[in-house]
């Protein structure tokens, strides 16, 4: 190749190097640009918006009483156990009625099992005194209160029996959250 034919193909080499170099500059400034425009735009569109709150759990906490003003608590927050004083001068074909009040001191409703049980010698067979609950609701709403009836039924013994025997009976009320 010639000396002239030598310089023609330096000067071609060398402005696609330029033209190269240019192209890579341009883009880079390009990707640049994009990127910028990005997170101007994504900064222009974009909002956050931040809040706090209390969360807390709700309660169903039984209380209990035999006189509507004095009320039992247990330990157990979901269940009350009241044990009723002697009933005096129980009579064969007796029976005695006593209210039983309940209350909810909680925020949540809870639903309600009852029993009534009895212990002690006037509650063995043959012939046992019988202890039922009636009337409470079948679920008591938060800070509610209600009442129920307890009947204790004396059969109507023959003879002596089961004269001068005692017992207690029990009346247990358990609530859980629906």
């Amino acid at each position: 190749m010639t000396a002239r034919g030598e310089r023609i193909a330096q000067r071609r080499r060398e402005a696609r190097r330029r033209t190269a170099a240019s192209a890579g500059l341009l883009g880079l400034i390009g990707i640049g640009l994009g990127t910028g425009a990005a997170v101007l735009t994504s900064a222009a569109w974009t909002d956050q918006v931040w809040w706090a709150g209390a969360v807390e759990t709700g309660t169903a906490d039984l209380e209990g009483s035999l006189d509507g003003s004095t009320w039992v608590d247990s330990d157990d927050a979901g269940a009350i156990e009241l044990v009723l004083p002697g009933l005096d001068d129980l009579r064969p074909g007796d029976t005695i009625t006593r209210t039983i009040h309940l209350r909810n001191t909680g925020t949540l409703d809870a639903e309600l099992s009852a029993s009534a049980t009895g212990s002690g010698a006037l509650f063995d067979p043959p012939a046992p005194v019988t202890a039922t609950l009636s009337g409470l609701p079948a679920t008591l709403a938060g800070g509610a209160s209600a009442s129920g009836t307890l009947i204790v039924t004396a059969p109507d013994w023959s003879g002596q029996q089961h004269m001068g025997e005692t017992g207690s009976i029990t009346v247990t009320v358990t609530g859980a959250v629906p």
